[in-house]
């Protein structure tokens, strides 16, 4: 028997909400904290009333301050925010992390609401920490990937090309500002990558439209006195939907087209068909990564042993030790390629 239920559906929502954050904040456009609801989260030492009236900036570490500030723009622009990992700091120093998400109703467009949720221990991206190289990023990724398919959600990764960026030595503040917006856009907070000095990757929601993230790049370098750059920026975005292959094999099959564009092999191509390469790439590479498991677990290789003698004394001098496959397919190939894929796929290392 199906009974209704008691309560007004503000109360309900009230509920929906507290079930799922530790503290609720309204804030004006600029952050200025005007209502707080919840827990005190460490923040303050006194009542929770005495956040009202400081600003947000004023509970982060002054190094999370540009990722923030474009949390703000995204969420005035948008509308809504999706929860994204932050660093925060208690009234006693100690910082900590926390997921915020943020949404602005259509009757308050002067207010923006957000809800925080408070972490046990960071264990992502730490407070001010520049992105990570790939090999770092892969078990970021893996976890995103695993959190999408339960979710359904359907992600994209953008690739970002600035080139010239790694010859600005006079403005460390560019990067810096560019770093906290790929971070800013990237699934949970802390889905993106830095390739190479001119080349980065950022794994977010399939709603970011790739024009979009080229406006806002090409607005930073304008604000930033680097607007010669826009001329030689360029994106390319590639759609990560949910997958039945394992996770691990997927999150290191998307490192070797990423390996491939931070090596500028597509500079060649044109922009309108690079998608459909790496797409090509991807699924050719996560069928290889399946094959290189299963042959390193089931040992379906053969090692032979071919004696080197002097021919001055026709005494053995050493053994060499080589690999067959049982397809007959090139030992060099299967062992650069699981070298090539990730630590931990190949118990394999060629002397040269």
């Amino acid at each position: 028997m199906v009974t209704k239920a008691q309560g007004s559906t503000r109360d309900r929502f009230v509920g929906f909400a507290f079930a799922s954050a530790h503290l609720l904040l309204e804030t004006d456009n600029q952050g200025c904290i005007l209502f707080a609801a919840g827990a005190r989260c460490g923040l303050v030492i006194g009542a929770l009333s005495d956040l009202v009236g400081h600003t947000l900036f004023d509970f982060l570490p002054v190094e999370e301050h540009s990722i923030l500030a474009m949390l703000f723009q995204r969420l005035i622009k948008k509308g809504k925010l999706d929860v994204t990992q932050i660093t925060m700091r208690a009234a006693d120093g100690r910082k900590f992390s926390a997921h915020i998400g943020a949404c602005r109703l259509p009757n308050y467009s002067d207010r923006c609401f957000l809800s925080v949720s408070i972490r046990g221990q960071a264990t992502g991206r730490q407070a001010g920490r520049r992105l990570p190289d790939l090999d770092s990023f892969l078990p970021v990724l893996e976890s995103r990937l695993v959190a999408a398919n339960a979710t359904e959600i359907s992600q994209a990764l953008s690739m970002v090309l600035i080139d010239g960026l790694q010859d600005i030595k006079n403005n460390p503040q560019l990067r810096d500002v560019l770093e906290a917006y790929f971070l800013s856009i990237s699934s949970d907070g802390d889905s993106a990558v830095k390739l190479t000095g001119d080349h980065y990757a950022v794994l977010h929601s399939d709603e970011g439209a790739i024009l979009d993230i080229e406006h806002d790049i090409n607005q930073i370098l304008v604000d930033n006195r680097a607007a010669d750059l826009s001329a030689s920026t360029h994106l390319w975005r590639v759609d990560v939907g949910k997958t039945y292959l394992p996770t691990s094999d997927v999150a290191r099959a998307i490192a070797f087209p990423l390996k491939t564009f931070a090596a500028g092999n597509f500079s060649a191509l044109n922009i309108t068909n690079i998608n459909s390469v790496v797409e090509n790439i991807l699924t050719t590479t996560v069928k290889r990564v399946s094959e290189a498991r299963t042959t390193l677990e089931r040992k379906n290789f053969r090692l032979v042993y071919q004696p080197i003698v002097r021919l001055t004394t026709g005494q053995l001098h050493h053994v060499e030790a080589l690999m067959r496959l049982g397809k007959g397919d090139s030992p060099a190939e299967f062992v650069n390629f699981a070298e090539g894929i990730g630590p931990g796929q190949s118990h394999f290392k060629f002397v040269r």
